[in-house]
């Protein structure tokens, strides 16, 4: 849970998405633990995605008591309120005027959609998959398999993880347009099963210029989510060890990076996958993503190193200087997850 924050003056604004905050509540026991003062410094605002919408806010008004805001949302706003997204480009234009920064800002949100990743990386030259807004017709669904391949996915254009609303479409057969609802898209089917007959993605966080392994998940099947369990626990946590330790390529680490800062984060977690001949699949990024299975599943030693580095990257925002120490890199030996058969 997160702790309550109290405090008379904090000159950093986070607004916080309820029930959609990502690492706002891991970020905020870490610095409450280890930089206190910081934490002591931050103010919270927290908007209910569907209750928020029809309020008249006075976002603009609060930009001149702040030397920096922040935006801990996962979606895209545009997608999933319109109205609050407004409001809140009230807000970073205000800031904007006042020299105030702002991380993850509002008008970076309707690019954490799959459709605008898709067209910004393609921009780029970035390697993700071909993603669509679903069409309205057999033909236009027969058309998107003829040109970019069956089988193809169907899911939202927002939102992360798998789950019910996750289609493979494997012929024309298969598609109800009856169930088709406005925010499904098509996304391009990209061949990522390895050598040893196992799906793998790859989750990285970056924060600022730095880029940091997270975690890795496998799975026999080729929907990878944080749910697979169909692998051995001994394989994961071993391949897990050695892609959290491993000094990262220099060409990936700058593709990973790009593909966060092309959207116009600063912040935000990358799940990606290789293909056959071993080449980047980028699926998508999270500006902000949660922790909670991280720090369940492999321990502290990889949040602390993600929150440690969100904190310097406010401080640094802030133009403010931060004391340096060591944080663990390697894992504890001793972890109940590394020990698991």
């Amino acid at each position: 849970m997160s702790p309550v924050i109290s405090k008379s003056e904090p000159d950093i604004l986070a607004l916080h998405a309820a029930g959609g905050s990502g690492h706002s509540g891991a970020f905020l026991n870490y610095v409450k633990r280890h930089h206190p003062n910081f934490w002591s410094r931050i103010g919270m605002r927290r908007f209910n995605m569907s209750k928020d919408a029809a309020r008249t806010d006075t976002f603009p008004c609060v930009a001149d008591k702040y030397k920096l805001l922040l935006l801990w949302s996962r979606d895209s706003l545009g997608l999933t309120n319109p109205v609050l997204l407004q409001r809140l480009m009230e807000l970073e234009a205000r800031a904007s005027t006042k020299g105030v920064p702002f991380i993850n800002p509002p008008s970076a949100s309707d690019s954490t959609s799959r459709t605008e990743q898709c067209r910004i990386w393609y921009e780029y030259s970035l390697p993700g998959a071909v993603v669509q807004v679903c069409p309205r017709t057999l033909e236009g669904f027969k058309h998107f398999g003829d040109t970019y391949g069956w089988p193809f996915i169907i899911k939202r254009n927002w939102g992360h993880g798998g789950g019910d609303h996750v289609q493979l479409i494997s012929c024309i057969e298969d598609v109800n347009l009856e169930s088709m609802v406005t925010d499904r898209v098509c996304i391009q089917y990209v061949e990522t099963k390895g050598q040893d007959g196992l799906y793998r993605k790859y989750r990285a966080v970056v924060v600022g210029n730095q880029v940091i392994p997270a975690h890795v998940q496998i799975s026999k099947t080729w929907m990878v989510n944080s749910g697979s369990q169909d692998v051995p626990s001994q394989l994961l946590s071993q391949e897990t060890k050695e892609y959290v330790d491993d000094d990262m390529l220099p060409h990936l680490r700058y593709n990973l990076k790009l593909a966060v800062h092309t959207l116009g984060l600063t912040i935000g977690a990358v799940d990606y996958s290789f293909d056959a001949k071993h080449g980047l699949v980028l699926w998508e990024v999270t500006p902000c993503f949660s922790l909670a299975d991280t720090i369940k599943r492999y321990g502290s030693a990889v949040s602390n190193r993600v929150c440690e580095a969100i904190y310097r990257h406010y401080k640094t925002t802030l133009g403010e200087e931060f004391k340096d120490f060591e944080l663990k890199r390697k894992w504890p030996l001793d972890h109940p997850f590394l020990l698991r058969s």
